[in-house]
């Protein structure tokens, strides 16, 4: 039976969804299926960038394919970026006459790596949503430490307007209570942990014929230039020298590329062509390059071809605690260090990164398990996003 609150039957859901990322095409396809089955809403309005193929076929879903004139008006007079953030509003006013909740669907939404605009936008949203009576609720939430004033504003804004934010981790719990003490931030996990999808994946780590096959992941966002005291060059030399030692050591070595994707504007965000990039440079011979960004219904066999995944993608390390496969985290993101962490796994310093501490690391991962009781703890607090009673 479908949910139906002060005559609305249908919710909203926020997120960055549609932007050729593996991680958030299952962010969504886990909430879409969660909250379908337990009837939360009629119709699922999703925020979109562009085409989310892991939707394809659902039912009850609506893609809302209103974001590309906002963000692509960037250099527009100012009149008419007026004009589109109006025009904007007002297609999310009809949508929401229609809708009892607004959802944050996981990920890392209240985030210093947010520009003030999206901040402002989400906000914008948050308030619209509060006015035309929705509730706002987070699911999964990451939330990150924000720094200035109005950044600072704008996310105690968005937390304050929301009845319940269950969040990811710990250190989203302190974000959250730092920025908003009177919200109520439930302890949850990460959306995926409760994910059919991935349920057969073989839950071991078998060397075949004696070869381990190591499969490498990276964030292209984080290497554009040199951020977060993060040296660009450090990094692909530190991964490159790690990739030539396994290969001589006989290992497979697959470079999986989590995103890859052009999207409306014309600038690309691509793992693939990073990889790409590192062995042109080194002059690499042996790595396969895997382009996983729309591979969620062929998870089992990607997943099934690794023994133990290195690198900074979130979702990467989540995939292979669920399938019971050892992994490594290197990462300026505080999820990676605090999933590393509390499955015991090794995480490398992105500062001080090197060849050595890649196969340190690898090498010390291979020789231990995932502790199925964490894995089991992180599986039940997933199922705590979707529990619709605790909403309220």
């Amino acid at each position: 039976m479908k949910r139906n609150i002060n005559g609305k039957a249908n919710a909203f859901v926020y997120g960055y969804y549609g932007l050729g990322n593996l991680g958030d095409d299952l962010l969504i396809k886990t909430l879409v299926d969660k909250l379908t089955s337990r009837g939360f809403a009629g119709r699922l309005y999703i925020r979109n960038m562009g085409k989310i193929e892991s939707l394809n076929g659902s039912p009850g879903v609506e893609l809302t394919n209103l974001e590309y004139p906002l963000f692509a008006g960037g250099n527009a007079r100012f009149m008419r970026k007026v004009v589109i953030l109006l025009r904007y509003i007002n297609e999310h006013r009809i949508i929401f006459k229609q809708c009892h909740s607004f959802v944050l669907g996981g990920g890392t939404l209240i985030s210093q790596n947010m520009s003030r605009k999206s901040l402002f936008i989400l906000s914008i949203l948050v308030a619209l949503a509060r006015l035309q009576g929705l509730r706002v609720i987070g699911l999964g939430l990451g939330i990150t430490r924000i720094h200035g004033f109005l950044r600072r504003l704008l996310a105690r804004f968005i937390l304050r307007s929301s009845s319940k934010i269950f969040v990811r981790d710990e250190a989203s719990l302190a974000a959250g209570e730092c920025l908003s003490p009177l919200t109520s931030f439930p302890l949850a996990s990460d959306l995926v942990f409760s994910s059919k999808l991935t349920e057969s994946i073989a839950r071991t780590h078998p060397e075949r014929n004696g070869v381990v096959s190591v499969g490498f992941t990276l964030v292209e966002p984080f290497l554009r230039g040199n951020t977060k005291g993060i040296n660009r060059d450090n990094v692909f030399l530190a991964i490159a020298e790690s990739i030539e030692f396994f290969l001589k050591e006989g290992f497979h070595v697959k470079l999986i590329g989590f995103q890859n994707i052009q999207v409306n504007d014309g600038s690309v965000i691509s793992d693939v062509s990073v990889f790409d990039k590192i062995i042109s440079i080194y002059g690499l011979k042996g790595a396969e390059v895997i382009d996983a960004s729309n591979s969620i219904t062929n998870l089992v066999d990607l997943y099934n071809g690794v023994d133990v995944v290195v690198g900074m993608r979130y979702h990467s390390l989540v995939l292979s605690a669920l399938s019971l496969k050892p992994f490594v985290g290197f990462s300026c993101d505080h999820k990676v260090y605090s999933l590393c962490n509390s499955f015991e796994m090794p995480c490398i310093d992105m500062i001080n990164i090197s060849g050595d501490s890649i196969i340190s690391a690898l090498t010390k991962a291979l020789g231990t398990v995932v502790d199925v009781q964490v894995l089991d703890l992180f599986r039940a607090r997933s199922e705590l996003n979707f529990v619709i009673e605790n909403y309220d």
